[in-house]
């Protein structure tokens, strides 16, 4: 009787310790996933605000030349 209670018992702690170790794989998967995806997720925030930057850049000339144009034309007018 003692016998089969403390085969019983192992085998429990077994099914414990490798639920246990399931769930320790799981996570760290999980923590993986949520690294890979924060660091993708931060490199698209970079791109983008490298892109917001490179297009107010873009505008800033695009408002200068129509400026100096501008100046132009009426130095031509006169």
């Amino acid at each position: 009787m003692m016998r089969i209670m403390r085969r019983r018992r192992m085998t429990m702690t077994m099914m414990m310790t490798m639920m246990r170790m399931m769930m320790r794989m799981i996570m760290m998967r999980m923590m993986m996933m949520m690294m890979i995806t924060m660091r993708m997720m931060m490199m698209m925030m970079r791109m983008m605000r490298m892109m917001m930057m490179m297009m107010m850049m873009m505008m800033m000339m695009m408002m200068m030349m129509m400026m100096m144009m501008e100046i132009h034309e009426e130095i031509n007018s006169l």
